[in-house]
């Protein structure tokens, strides 16, 4: 026998009561059947969503001043996406992103639509970046954030 329902809290749950009801209307307890024993029951935790931003190719060094193509990786942890969520990226000052297969202006600011995803899966959407070339005196990395908003 399968057992199926929709959680919609984290915690310890037990299955205490099972009835049964048959094709002619007849209630069966089934409750009597099941071994009351501590391992009876199941935990249930949700997995926040992350989201990186990679270079297309390992181990490529991301520079200052050139446009380059990179990779949003989005877990959607124990979510569900639907086709019409959009997720907005908004990067610091001196960096500017546009989805990869765009030709409009990088901004500083973006709505990423997502496809539709079930729990645990990765969506990976291409980008293009460019950090500005600021004036250094020294040959400290240049370090930018993306921050993310999730607007279904």
């Amino acid at each position: 026998m399968t057992v199926e329902a929709p959680l919609t809290s984290e915690g310890i749950w037990k299955l205490n009561h099972v009835y049964v009801v048959t094709c002619d209307g007849r209630l069966h307890l089934l409750s009597d059947l099941i071994p009351q024993t501590p391992g009876v029951g199941f935990v249930v935790k949700s997995k926040p969503p992350t989201v990186k931003v990679e270079p297309l190719q390992s181990r490529q060094t991301l520079l200052a001043g050139v446009e380059q193509k990179v990779v949003l990786s989005v877990n959607v942890g124990s979510e569900r996406v639907s086709s019409d969520s959009n997720l907005v990226l908004k990067v610091s000052p001196g960096l500017t992103v546009q989805l990869a297969e765009q030709d409009a202006p990088l901004q500083s600011e973006l709505q990423v639509p997502l496809q539709s995803a079930e729990p645990f899966d990765t969506v990976d959407v291409p980008l293009r970046v460019v950090a500005d070339l600021e004036e250094q005196h020294d040959e400290s990395p240049i370090e930018g954030e993306v921050r993310w908003k999730n607007y279904s």
